[in-house]
């Protein structure tokens, strides 16, 4: 496995736990519809080497009040890092007309033997009083495997946008219900 696919911080945490990532489509499963596994997520503050916990006040008031912040998630199927920008300052942008803009970066796992995924670069403008506008999205894909490239990209025209519109909506809640509630 390539360790080069995760973030520094996440690989060194996923790796130390002893935690094994096997992939979707080699156990059968879509990655379009099947979505639903457990992730670990880390916080970081834009300029900040440590992380931040989301249950800990003084950490939540210094995302809330930042210009940006990161959050890098990882289970067993995907990897995302996802970047909150406004320079009004992450809630106050978030509640206001000006929004917060969100880049997300979510990667799939295919198989285990090579380094085979397929991702989804999107990104957003997000509100606390409105749906998300600007919405954009572009697939990535780099699997080897003709039969399961043809798969997934019959899967990603079907299910590519409604998976970039969950990962949008996932990650607005973390402002919604965690950072600026």
């Amino acid at each position: 496995m390539n360790i080069t696919k995760f973030p520094v911080i996440l690989t060194l945490a996923v790796f130390s736990a002893g935690i094994a990532l096997s992939p979707a489509y080699a156990r059968g499963k879509n990655i379009f519809t099947e979505n639903t596994e457990r992730a670990e997520k880390t916080y970081m503050s834009y300029g900040k080497s440590q992380q931040l916990d989301p249950n800990n006040s003084k950490d939540v008031n210094e995302l809330a009040n930042s210009i940006e912040f990161e959050v890098y998630e990882i289970s067993e199927n995907h990897s995302s890092h996802t970047i909150f920008e406004s320079n009004a300052g992450i809630c106050r942008g978030y509640q206001s007309s000006n929004g917060v803009e969100l880049t997300d970066s979510t990667t799939y796992y295919v198989d285990d033997a090579s380094d085979d995924y397929y991702a989804s670069i999107t990104g957003a403008t997000i509100y606390a009083h409105a749906s998300p506008k600007n919405v954009q999205y572009a697939p990535i894909f780099n699997i080897h495997d003709p039969k399961i490239l043809k798969e997934i990209h019959q899967d990603e025209e079907k299910y590519g946008k409604d998976l970039a519109t969950k990962n949008v909506n996932a990650r607005e809640n973390i402002l919604s219900k965690g950072i600026c509630r």
